[in-house]
């Protein structure tokens, strides 16, 4: 089993690195799992194989979901 801060990954999210899409247009964070199970965020993915980006507006709306209550859990999935 795993567990989260939400509190505190929206706001590592949110002031941490970000790198620009391909395509320039979207905002990327760069995660990577940590053999202890913590989730670091990186500027880019330097050709690690273990790095991985996702869109940020993604996460910030999966976190946001995560934490709402019950009445409150919709995917936006047109952004």
């Amino acid at each position: 089993m795993c567990s989260l801060d939400a509190a505190a990954f929206r706001q590592a999210l949110e002031t941490g690195p970000v790198r620009a899409g391909e395509d320039g247009g979207q905002a990327l964070s760069v995660l990577a799992a940590q053999d202890d199970g913590t989730v670091t965020l990186h500027a880019d993915a330097d050709g690690d194989p273990g790095r991985v980006a996702v869109n940020r507006a993604f996460l910030l709306d999966a976190v946001d979901a995560l934490t709402a209550g019950p009445d409150d859990r919709l995917a936006r999935l047109d952004d």
